[in-house]
């Protein structure tokens, strides 16, 4: 579905609110969950977890929540598909530092 909003040329005009999307999710939101479950003390499989869980990308039916409510759904794919692509790296990078 997503794919189908996609446009290639697209893609590479960086905004910031796709900027702002993709290093809030993928970056700022495993940080914050880490420093909550630290500071609560939870258990380190808890929280690595947790961070794994808010280090994916944000899911694809808000393309057509966007597309059905009048939202800027091209944004919304572009966003999705840099948080896709960009997610092979983070994870990874991210549950080195955790382990």
């Amino acid at each position: 579905m997503v794919g189908a909003g996609i446009q290639i040329d697209r893609l590479w005009s960086l905004s910031l609110p796709l900027i702002a999307a993709v290093t809030l999710r993928l970056i700022a939101m495993p940080c914050l969950f880490w420093l909550v479950a630290r500071w609560m003390g939870l258990a380190p499989e808890l929280v690595v977890a947790g961070v794994l869980a808010c280090a994916v990308p944000t899911a694809a039916n808000g393309y057509l929540v966007a597309r059905q409510m009048g939202g800027d759904a091209d944004l919304y794919a572009d966003i999705l598909t840099w948080q896709t692509v960009l997610a092979l790296l983070s994870i990874p990078f991210i549950l080195s530092l955790l382990t």
